[in-house]
């Protein structure tokens, strides 16, 4: 279950808008030899007999089990991304708005938001309706970094900021009569600008278009 700060968090964004740990650890070898019985050519013990012999592998730290991403289409079915769980509906403040995403016990969240273009007073021009969007999700907090990035051939944003313990990395694009959103969500001592799975997670996005897909099965 996600903290309760988190769960504040996707509410004041609108659209715009959680930790356990996990160790590994070797195995202490039972019946570990003493210098005395590591020095005996026979392996045997000081008082006689053989000393149990542990197996090179048991002295291995255990391997963290690999995320199995999965892709995700919500019920609207306008877009598609990966994701590293099952995929759960996250709270909204609005009917229009759907949040759908992951939150793990090693304190990440992913998650993507949808709602119609319409709840935002912009301008025509999509990268000033981005910029207003993306000023809504920052508020009063600093922008690690802020770049354009392209989605095909429709701009987009791209840009981090610290919030308390953690960092949120997020894109949102515009297309058509939606906007997108998309948040990682990461503990601030471990994010670095880069991370492999918040890459996978973001460049993974795709506006399934129902307009233009209607558009293409025409005879």
């Amino acid at each position: 279950m996600m903290p309760q700060t988190t769960y504040s968090c996707l509410f004041v964004l609108a659209t715009l808008l959680c930790s356990f740990g996990c160790s590994a650890k070797a195995p202490t070898p039972i019946n570990k030899p003493t210098d005395g019985a590591a020095s005996n050519k026979n392996n045997e013990s000081p008082t006689g007999g053989n000393m149990p012999v542990v197996p090179s592998n048991e002295m291995k730290p255990a391997q963290p089990e690999p995320i199995a991403w999965k892709p995700f289409s919500p019920p609207s079915g306008r877009y598609s991304v990966l994701l590293p769980d099952a995929a759960q509906a996250l709270p909204s403040n609005r009917p229009t708005i759907t949040n759908h995403g992951v939150s793990l016990p090693n304190g990440r969240i992913y998650m993507v938001s949808e709602s119609p273009q319409s709840l935002f007073d912009h301008p025509d021009d999509v990268a000033e309706a981005l910029a207003v969007a993306r000023d809504a999700h920052l508020g009063d907090k600093q922008a690690l970094f802020d770049e354009e990035v392209l989605l095909g051939d429709d701009i987009g944003r791209t840009y981090a900021y610290v919030d308390g313990d953690d960092v949120w990395e997020a894109r949102i694009f515009l297309k058509r009569d939606r906007l997108y959103q998309l948040y990682a969500v990461v503990p601030k001592a471990e994010y670095v600008k880069g991370d492999p799975d918040v890459t996978r997670f973001l460049d993974s996005f795709r506006v399934v278009d129902p307009q233009e897909n209607a558009e293409e099965a025409k005879p």
